[in-house]
């Protein structure tokens, strides 16, 4: 933690603890021998300068502590508003971001620092309008239930709340009574660039490659926030208080995940008047500067901790709010819950402008972020530069303005309230339309697949039946081959067994026309007359036909 420092040599560039180091160092320096040593308030004064690009006045840490003044009378005219600024301001009142010139600031040692002012039309109120104003504002401020529902801590931090809210840390499960088992998760996220969606540890898409005995289960980062939340507390040293106050604040983020405050901003609703412009040096490491946003860089803000600019850590900048509000004050904001989530503070009246425009439209409608109530309803630019950074005193008067001209302008603020409701309206049944739309040709989808998975089992059978026939015939061509094959083998065993048959019995009908007409020579050569008749020639023929037979097997 860096310590505060109060004073700075500017002729040196080093900053002091107190103005009596400065006095210190300038009275024992050889430097400053020959040289009048001015004052360590004006000497930090003059260290404060201002962007004219940039909506805001800074002013130092005398006028943030100065008891607050009673408003001012409006402006009501150019040449008033020319006398005004030409006239020195004492230094205890606090500078109005109201009006465009730029005013001098009358300090000790007969010097005078130019304080740029805004040059934006933004709003005066009459000093008898005052009292009507607050109680309008009075009556918007925002029930219990509303900034609840909103996102807003309403009571003091309780273990009972937070009790099934730990998730562990690698699985991101949740604690509760069931057993969990092992935690198995990945190391890193899934990768985006890749088309399979899968992780970069391990480049695959399953359930976890790391294995843990115990899940690691801690608490959520609004849990260990609340505990640090503290109730506005009321005028207890008798002091005056601001009336309504309009905030802001500029987050950076830090080591474990969560934001912390760098700059905060409190301007008088009433009057416009700038309270506070401080930038404040966070607890935690940054981690996330997130210089797109709010234009602040890590450079310089650590140089305006060196130097003693800063407030330390989110204690400081609650503490030195509560020197302007008590828990009777209006807060005025634009999505506060942020800002005093940063703050640690519970405050029980507050005007959200992101509430009072979405609850005049419709509680569930969408949020209207501040440059665009700024567009809509006060037809104004802001962050009208390159990148469209955010100035933090910017959007303090900004706000003031679009509450401003919801409380003032109320016919106006119900007719576009009127127009988006419409907006709203057919913005949803065009959802709803889209919706039907998107049911319809799921509907119709489901319906092609259904037809497509039964005329695909349709063509299967088909196929089946296809491919059966087809085998079928197959195999009864392949059976027909088979047995016309077996047939002509058949065949041919049958007639090479016919002409072996043949053959043997030719050649035995052969030997036996032999041994009959060797029989008959023999009986003729007993008894010639034995034998035969000459009339039956049956014997004869068989024998011819036999010898032809005989001749024709010996050729």
């Amino acid at each position: 933690m860096i310590p505060m420092k109060v004073a700075y040599c500017e002729d040196c560039k080093k900053p002091f603890v107190s103005p009596e180091a400065l006095l210190q160092h300038k009275k024992y320096t050889l430097k400053h021998k020959r040289k009048s040593c001015p004052s360590p308030s004006s000497s930090r004064i003059s260290k404060l300068k201002t962007q004219p690009s940039k909506i805001k006045s800074q002013v130092s840490a005398a006028v943030c502590s100065s008891q607050p003044a009673k408003p001012q009378k409006e402006v009501t005219s150019a040449a008033q508003l020319d006398q005004k600024s030409s006239s020195p301001l004492i230094l205890k009142q606090p500078q109005s971001a109201v009006g465009s010139s730029s005013k001098k600031l009358q300090v000790q040692g007969n010097k005078e620092i130019k304080i740029q002012v805004a040059s934006l039309p933004w709003s005066t109120v009459l000093e008898s309008e005052h009292e009507t104003l607050l109680e309008t504002l009075s009556q918007q401020c925002h029930s219990r239930q509303d900034l609840e529902n909103s996102g807003y801590i309403v009571d003091s931090y309780n273990a009972s709340i937070y009790m099934d809210t730990e998730k562990c840390k690698n699985y991101n499960k949740r604690n509760n009574s069931k057993p969990l088992g092992k935690c198995v998760y990945h190391p890193e996220k899934r990768d985006k660039s890749n088309p399979n969606n899968s992780y970069k540890c391990c480049n695959t898409t399953s359930t976890g490659c790391r294995t843990s005995a115990t899940h690691d289960f801690q608490k959520s980062i609004r849990a260990i926030q609340h505990k640090h939340f503290r109730n506005t507390p009321p005028i207890s040293d008798g002091a005056q208080r601001w009336s309504a106050v309009t905030l802001d604040c500029e987050m950076a983020g830090v080591s474990g995940g969560a934001s912390e405050l760098i700059q905060i901003c409190v301007a008088d609703f009433i009057t416009g008047k700038v309270l506070m412009d401080q930038l404040i040096y966070p607890y935690q490491r940054i981690t996330q500067m997130r210089q797109k946003i709010h234009g602040i860089t890590k450079h310089a803000l650590q140089s305006a901790a060196n130097e003693g600019r800063t407030l330390s850590g989110w204690r400081a900048a609650r503490a030195e709010l509560w020197k302007y509000i008590d828990d009777n004050t209006i807060i005025v904001g634009h999505s506060l819950e942020h800002d005093l989530t940063a703050l640690r503070i519970i405050h029980p009246r507050i005007v959200d402008a992101e509430m009072l425009t979405r609850y005049k439209i419709a509680p569930k409608s969408r949020k209207y972020g501040l440059k665009a109530l700024c567009s809509e309803l006060l037809k104004l630019e802001i962050r009208a530069n390159k990148k469209a950074v955010h100035d933090c005193m910017e959007d303090v008067m900004a706000t003031r303005e679009v509450v401003l001209f919801c409380l003032r302008k109320k016919r106006e603020f119900g007719r576009w309230a009127g127009k988006k409701r419409r907006e709203e309206e057919e913005r949803k049944k065009e959802v709803e339309r889209l919706r039907k739309e998107k049911m319809a040709k799921k509907e119709a989808q489901k319906v092609d697949e259904k037809e497509k998975v039964t005329q695909d089992k349709t063509d299967s059978k088909d196929n089946m039946l296809k491919k059966d026939r087809a085998v079928k015939q197959e195999n009864i061509l392949q059976t027909n081959t088979i047995a016309a094959k077996e047939k002509a083998i058949t065949k041919s065993w049958v007639d090479t067994t016919q002409s072996e048959w043949y053959r043997k019995r030719i050649l035995e009908m052969g030997l036996r026309d032999r041994a009959a007409k060797k029989i008959k020579k023999d009986v003729e050569d007993e008894d010639p007359e034995a034998g035969l008749d000459d009339d039956d020639d049956s014997y004869w023929d068989d024998d011819d036909s036999e010898d032809e037979d005989y001749e024709d097997e010996g050729d």
